[in-house]
């Protein structure tokens, strides 16, 4: 597990600085109106991957992860039988989307049309990477790819932002172009690794349904639950901004998506420790001593969010003017509350690779609709009253709320005690140190 943090380390770290160093570019050259429309179609993206690509990959990349470290003689048949089963899911997906941008297209709604190639080379993305690449434990190749996608998209971007007369093009629409064009170029480099490995050939590109169904229908069992459990997440990360448009103003919605991206530094670490720790959890579901091992590397996680959340919080006053400029200042009161719900989301997602490792991914469902429905009912009651402050509370109380419901779950299941008291001392610690630099 140390190995594969270090990899997935460095993969995501420079993704992320990567998306740390757009946050200037983002307030020197884009008004918070463009901003916030363009953030707007961003929700609207994610939603859709969530929705076409029914999170199919998550399946192929844990079917591939046992396949790989099970004892079957024939696992490079049931690998090949994997790898052909998901991209000819993958081609019917692209398929589908064509359609409906041919649609746009036709209408000439050209935000639309946009969006919708940035959904289909995400899907294209996500299979050759989350599922295939590190199905077959290429975590060196999904770094990799991971940080050009990034750095593309960065150079892209600031080229077309920055002279956009370059193309005789609006501002906002250099920010679409500028993730079509990284993506591509991720993708391109993801097919040729992926050939020379011969873990994809050119009969990969076959439609191929002939394939046992009851190896389709496993498949959909284990990821169809995943769909409205991420559909839950998308409603507490990024609902908000449907709510501040309609209420409030794009500018607002610009402000408040920028206080998002230095939460992301957060983001981050979960998502570098949670990439490593998923695959071990799989790997020991099974074991007797699984309780043990969950319950050490739980404290460690706690421990290492919150010493992350409070050192951010007291060093974000001396190095945020650098990043955050113009009329963005306003994000600065949110951005610290915003981590603590990042903190939140970080440690339920630990519990939530407990779903992944035993195949019960309803319980990742439920407990994450019941966040996303208490998401919706405080930021519909407070924003009127408390303006980008409703969106904030919301998101904190409703990642709090399936972090205690999962931690609930575990419990009964494992053995492994919530550790409530840490987390209440620790969250107690944080609301002193933000009250004292930004309220007093």
């Amino acid at each position: 597990m140390k190995k594969k943090l270090v990899i997935y380390f460095f993969g995501n770290i420079g993704t992320k600085l990567i998306s740390l160093i757009m946050v200037p570019l983002y307030t020197s050259y884009i008004s918070p109106s463009d901003f916030g429309y363009f953030d707007y179609w961003l929700t609207i993206i994610n939603l859709l991957i969530i929705v076409i690509s029914l999170q199919l990959y998550e399946g192929t990349y844990t079917n591939l992860l046992k396949i790989k470290n099970g004892n079957e003689d024939n696992k490079e048949v049931l690998q090949n039988k994997e790898v052909s089963s998901i991209m000819s899911i993958m081609i019917l997906q692209i398929f589908l989307a064509l359609i409906i941008i041919g649609i746009c297209f036709i209408l000439e709604f050209k935000f639309a049309c946009l969006s919708l190639v940035i959904v289909i080379l995400n899907i294209i993305f996500s299979t050759l990477n989350n599922g295939i690449a590190r199905g077959y434990e290429e975590n060196k190749l999904m770094a990799i790819s991971g940080f050009i996608s990034a750095l593309f998209i960065l150079t892209s971007t600031l080229i077309l932002v920055k002279y956009p007369e370059l193309l005789g093009i609006e501002k906002v629409i250099g920010l679409f172009l500028g993730q079509i064009i990284g993506l591509s170029i991720a993708i391109i480099f993801l097919l040729i690794i992926l050939f020379k490995k011969k873990i994809i050939n050119k009969d990969s590109f076959r439609i191929n349904f002939s394939l046992n169904n009851v190896h389709y229908k496993k498949l959909l069992i284990f990821s169809l639950p995943l769909v409205p459990n991420t559909i839950s997440w998308w409603i507490m990360n990024v609902s908000d901004r449907f709510l501040i448009i309609e209420f409030l103003s794009s500018a607002h919605n610009g402000i408040y998506a920028i206080a998002n991206k230095l939460p992301a530094l957060i983001f981050m670490v979960n998502a570098i420790y949670n990439l490593a720790w998923q695959d071990e959890a799989i790997k020991t579901a099974k074991n007797e001593a699984a309780n043990i091992v969950y319950k050490k590397q739980l404290m460690i996680y706690v421990y290492l969010q919150y010493s992350f959340l409070i050192l951010f919080t007291i060093f974000l006053p001396l190095f945020s003017p650098l990043i955050i400029k113009n009329d963005f200042s306003e994000a600065n009161i949110y951005i610290p509350l915003l981590t603590l719900a990042a903190v939140f989301s970080g440690i339920s997602s630990f519990y939530g690779t407990f779903y992944f490792s035993t195949g019960k991914t309803k319980g990742a469902f439920y407990t994450s609709l019941w966040g996303a429905l208490l998401n919706i009912i405080l930021n519909v009651s407070l924003i009127k009253y408390l303006g980008l402050f409703a969106p904030v509370i919301g998101t904190i109380a409703a990642f709090l709320l399936m972090l205690i419901l999962r931690g609930i779950s575990f419990q009964r299941i494992l053995s492994v005690r919530f550790p409530y008291k840490t987390i209440i001392i620790l969250t107690s610690l944080f609301l002193a140190v933000y009250y004292l630099i930004y309220l007093w």
